[in-house]
C-alpha cells in the first residue's frame, strides 16, 4: 500500500502532470473572461434595439422638418440665389463660421461686420444690404430648431459610428481555452461558436435597420 501511494505521488508531481494542472488552471481563468466578453458583447448589442434606432431617426426626422419649416419662414425667396436653407447651403454656412472665429475674426462672434470686417467668403467689403443678408442668416442658424436639429445630427452619426464598430465576441487570446474544449467537451465549443453567430445575425439586423 505505501508502494502504491508513493507511486501516485510521484505522478502528482511529474512534470506531464505539473505541466496539465497549470494548462487548466490557465484555461480556467481564461473562462471566465470569456464569459465576461460574451457578457459585455451582449450588452453592447442590446443597446441597439430596432425601436430604439426607430427613435433616433424619427427624432432626426423631426428637427428637419422643423428647420425646413423655419427656413420656409425666411422667405428664401428675397435672396439673390436659390438654396438658402439647404443642407449644403448649411455647410456652406458653417464652414464660413469655423474660418472667421478661428482665422479671419478669431476675437467676433460670426458673422464679424464691424466697420472694415470684410465677407470671409468673397472678401468684399460688407455693405448695408450684406450686413443685413448675414443678419438674417445667423437669426436662421442660431435659433432653437437649428440647435435641435445640429444635436440630432450628431447623436445619429455616433449612433451610426457605434453600430459601424460592432462584431461577434473576438476569440483572441482564448486560443488554449478553445483548443482544451474542442477536445474535452464539444458541447460548450459548439456553444461558443453558435453564441458568435447569433452575435452576428443581432449585428446584421442592427445595421440593416439604420
Amino acid at each position: 500500500l505505501l508502494d502504491l501511494k508513493r507511486q501516485r505521488v510521484a505522478e502528482l508531481i511529474s512534470p506531464d502532470v505539473q505541466r496539465k494542472i497549470e494548462r487548466l488552471k490557465r484555461c480556467k481563468e481564461a473562462a471566465a473572461r470569456l464569459a465576461n466578453a460574451i457578457r459585455t458583447t451582449d450588452e453592447k448589442l442590446s443597446a441597439y434595439t430596432t425601436a430604439g434606432i426607430e427613435a433616433r431617426r424619427g427624432a432626426l426626422q423631426k428637427a428637419q422638418q422643423e428647420f425646413e419649416e423655419a427656413t420656409r419662414a425666411l422667405d428664401p425667396g428675397q435672396e439673390p440665389v436659390a438654396g438658402v436653407g439647404d443642407k449644403k447651403w448649411q455647410v456652406l454656412y458653417e464652414a464660413a463660421r469655423a474660418f472667421s472665429e478661428a482665422l479671419a475674426y478669431p476675437h467676433k462672434k460670426f458673422p464679424a461686420h464691424d466697420p472694415g470686417d470684410r465677407c470671409v467668403l468673397c472678401m468684399q467689403d460688407l455693405g448695408e444690404e450684406a450686413q443685413a443678408r448675414f443678419d438674417r442668416f445667423m437669426r436662421l442658424m442660431d435659433q432653437q430648431p437649428k440647435v435641435v436639429l445640429a444635436r440630432e445630427q450628431a447623436t445619429w452619426r455616433q449612433q451610426l459610428d457605434g453600430v459601424e464598430a460592432l462584431g461577434p465576441v473576438d476569440l483572441s487570446g482564448f486560443e488554449e481555452l478553445l483548443d482544451e474544449f474542442g477536445n474535452s467537451n464539444p458541447i460548450v465549443s459548439k456553444a461558443i461558436a453558435d453564441c458568435r453567430t447569433s452575435q452576428s445575425v443581432r449585428i446584421g439586423a442592427i445595421r440593416a435597420s439604420t
